[in-house]
Formats: C-alpha cells, structure tokens, sequence
C-alpha cells in the first residue's frame, strides 16, 4: 500500500526542481513521489532534502553524481544505497550523514525476536512490510528464526552471526532480494534446497558452522563475489560450484579438504583463495602451485596440524593461533 509524501512547502521543492539542473530534477522528483507516513517525519523529511541540495552537489562531481543515476522510477531505498555507496567510495562523512538521514525514513523492523512478533502483529505495520531492506539479530541466542522473517520480501541485508541456529527454514529461499547474508558462527550442519533460490547474494558467511556439504546447485548463486566458508567440515565441494564466475574471495580454511579442488582453477574472477589448515597433500602438485602463484592467490599451510581440534595449533580451541 502506497503512501503520499508528505512535506511542507511542497511547491517551493519542487519549485527548486524545475529550475534545477536536468541532472537533479528527475532524481529530486522521483523521491518527492515516494510514500512516507506519518506526519510526524514531515520536518525530519523536509531537512533530507534540504540537505540533498546542499551536501550532494558540493562533495560530488558531475561524474560521481552520474552514478546515482536515478529515474522516475527510483525508490527511496535504491536512492539512499546510491548515495550510502558513493559516501563510501569517497570516504566523506558528510555524505555518509546524509545517507543514514535518508536511511531513517525507511521502515525498519526490531532486533530483539519478541518485539518482531509484535511488530508483525501490529496492523499499522504492514504497509512498511516491502520496505524493510535490513535485519540484524546478532548475538540473540537465537536457535531457529522467526517464520515472520520470511514475509520481508524486499530484505537486502540480514545478520545472523553468532546464535545457535541449527536449521533455517524451508521457505528461506523466499527472500529473494537478498544481497548480503551472515550466518557466521551457528550451528547449521545443512542449508534448504530453497537456499540456492537466493540468487541476488553477492556476500555470503557462512563460516563456523558445522556444514558437511553444500546444495549440489550451490552454483545457481552465481552473483557471488565474496564466499566465507571457514571452519566447517567440507571435504568436497558441488560440481556446480565452477559456475561462480564472478566469485573473487574465496575462505576455506579450517576444512577436511584432502586435495584442492579443480574446478577451482575455472574461476576466472578469482583473487583470493584462502586453504590453510586442511588435509591437503604436501607438496601440492605443480601445475596447481604454479596457476595459483600466477593469479596472486594465496593457499595457507597445506596440512591441519594434529592435536588441539582447531586447526591452529596452540591448543586453545578458538582458531586463532595465539594461545589465548
């Protein structure tokens, strides 16, 4: 359900955007357009744009703010990602301000797992369902997820590091919009087949775990760039892995890897590959030493050193190597 912006001195904005630069005034407008409720965020709303005037044109150049590239069509969500990613880009703090200014006006949902059931629950709610882009239930204790989770369809961003989830849902495969998705340090030892249906995901951690295998169509998340895969117990990887063609990092360490694996070799976007303490033959065989060495990857120490459990050696069972 759509909502009118509401904003005081309507005409005076767009006043300013009809005499603005060709550049301004469909990005100005799309975002006039766009649906926020209630009036009390109409002052908070006003100094966005205010802001918007002042900030983006004097921290940006001309081919920076082509990038935002933004239409009619644009929604408030897409415009603050733009201006949140050039912010980072550039690394300026102003526009990184105004970026979290614009992020407040989208509709969020609690950290604490009760308070999202009482927040689905409330009927004024659910017009804000399709714009919630970010969940972080970090550290909650967590041993399964919400099911009312499931229902962000337009969810982007989701933490769930160090709980102890044991499964994930079988609907999990509904959160289709999702880009950026931390599992780290859980208690998963299977992903659901509706896991690979999750074909936006650019950045993936699913370290620390108790994974044995992967979906054998683990290769359908080929928009992955980034993959953590650490501290698990794969000694295998899906022969559909070879189609993550943009896949740049690469972490294995601390597996039950008994030889690197080939299809590796045909990822073409590789930069980072990370095999230290796995039960990898030494010395590797050279046409592999050699393509690695070539690329600029990076394999770790060949061999899990016996004794402690964790792979790292000191005998403190945390992995770090540092005896503490």
């Amino acid at each position: 359900m759509e909502f009118p912006l509401l904003i005081p001195n309507q005409s005076v904005i767009r006043k300013i955007v009809e005499i603005g630069s060709p550049l301004f005034s469909p990005l100005l407008n799309s975002v006039v357009e766009q649906q926020f409720a209630p009036e009390d965020l109409e002052k908070k709303v006003q100094t966005i744009f205010e802001r918007i005037f002042c900030v983006i044109p004097a921290y940006l150049s001309i081919k920076q703010l082509q990038k935002i590239n933004a239409t009619y069509e644009t929604s408030v969500i897409e415009f603050y990602e733009k201006v949140h990613e050039l912010a980072m880009e550039n690394q300026n703090h102003a526009l990184v301000a105004l970026a979290e200014d614009i992020r407040s006006v989208i509709p969020s949902i609690p950290s604490d797992p009760v308070e999202i059931r009482a927040w689905f629950a409330n009927a004024d709610n659910q017009q804000d369902i399709d714009g919630v882009i970010e969940a972080g239930l970090a550290e909650k204790g967590l041993n399964c997820l919400p099911h009312e989770l499931m229902l962000l369809r337009g969810l982007k961003r989701l933490t769930l590091s160090n709980n102890q989830i044991q499964l994930l849902p079988d609907l999990f495969g509904a959160l289709k919009s999702l880009e950026r998705l931390c599992l780290f340090d859980n208690d998963l030892s299977t992903l659901p087949a509706s896991f690979t249906q999750l074909t936006k995901l650019a950045w993936l951690n699913l370290g620390s775990n108790l994974l044995v295998s992967l979906p054998e169509n683990f290769g359908h998340l080929d928009q992955l760039e980034e993959l953590g895969l650490h501290g698990n117990k794969l000694d295998r990887l899906p022969d559909s892995f070879f189609r993550l063609q943009r896949l740049e990092k690469l972490c294995l360490i601390h597996n039950e890897f008994p030889s690197v694996p080939i299809f590796l070799l045909q990822l073409q976007s590789l930069q980072e590959l990370d095999l230290s303490f796995n039960y990898l033959p030494s010395p590797l065989p050279s046409d592999i030493v050699s393509f690695f060495n070539k690329e600029g990857h990076l394999i770790g120490p060949q061999k899990a050193p016996e004794g402690d459990g964790d792979g790292d050696g000191d005998g403190d069972g945390d992995g770090d190597g540092d005896g503490d």
